[in-house]
Formats: structure tokens, sequence, C-alpha cells
């Protein structure tokens, strides 16, 4: 170890019985002096607040992963809800009856919607219901302006006997 730094202050007599007697000790002098020590407890006292604040960054990463898992999930309800209503303004305009019951009939996960595209798959899902259950829609038929499931178009305010008896006749297949 070199402990040239001290010469000038021990004087050349003192210095040479010093260095003479540190050789071999095991001890080590540090030169404080440049600021390149730090007395152990005060590195211990760091090294203690530096793992606090480390522990207190992983709760904050931990809390800000868990704020954005809601958040996603929160996104993908209110997507899940907005395409749920654009489905069911799609089925009103296609003349539904019962738009609750024809969304469950539906297959929500298989239509997609975007706002340049619109909706799409939901007709390849509608024209299979349309042909094997036309009552769930309106529908104006040729005669009398009846629709499929034997009511007037609505807003028509005709409900004749003549139309329901019509109605009621080729329902039971006598017309």
């Amino acid at each position: 170890m070199d402990y040239e730094y001290l010469k000038e202050t021990l004087g050349e007599e003192l210095y040479g019985q010093f260095t003479e007697k540190m050789q071999g000790s095991g001890i080590e002098l540090v030169n404080a002096r440049d600021g390149s020590y730090i007395p152990k407890a005060k590195f211990d006292e760091e090294v203690t607040k530096l793992q606090g604040r480390v522990k207190e960054n992983e709760k904050a990463a931990k809390k800000v992963a868990e704020l954005e898992a809601q958040v996603a999930e929160k996104d993908k309800a209110i997507t899940g809800y907005e395409k749920k209503g654009k489905v069911a303004a799609a089925l009103r305009e296609a003349g539904a009856r019962d738009e609750e019951l024809l969304l469950r009939l539906i297959d929500l996960d298989s239509v997609t919607f975007d706002d340049k595209d619109g909706l799409s798959g939901l007709e390849e899902q509608l024209e299979p219901i349309r042909k094997k259950n036309p009552y769930l829609f309106h529908r104006a038929a040729q005669r009398g302006g009846v629709d499929a499931g034997g009511m007037p178009p609505a807003g028509s305010g005709r409900v004749t006997n003549q139309a329901i008896n019509d109605e009621i006749r080729r329902a039971s297949g006598r017309m």
C-alpha cells in the first residue's frame, strides 16, 4: 500500500517506522481526504435506504401492472358493449321484432366491427335465421300489407279481421 501522502505530515523518521509496522499487519489505512472513502455505517445506511426504494418501486410496478390489466379489461368490455349496440342497431334495420332475442342467437365473437367498414359477419348469421324463423323479422307480405308474423307493418295502423283471418289460414296451411 502506498502511504506517501503521510510522509510530509509524519516526517521521514516517523514515516519510516510507520511503514515498517504496517507491512504484514493486515491493517489498511485509507486516505479520506479525496472523498472516495465512505464509512461502513454510512454505507450500510445508504444500502438500506436503496433497498427500501427498490421494494417501493417493485410494489409500484406491480400496482401499475394490475391497473393496466384492469384498464385493458374495461376497454374490452366497452368495445363489447359498443359492438353489441351496433349489432342491435343493425338488427333493428334488418327488421328484427326483438333485438334482444336475436342477439342471443348471434355469435358476437364472429362479428367484427371497425369504424371504417362497420360490421362484418352478421349477415352470414342472419340469413339462416331469417329462412328458418321468418316470424322474428318484420317483412311486408304481398297480400294486404301483413308481414310474415301476421301483423301489419309498423306504423300502418291497419289490423283488420280479414288480415287476421288470412294470416290464420296461411299459418294453418289452408291458403
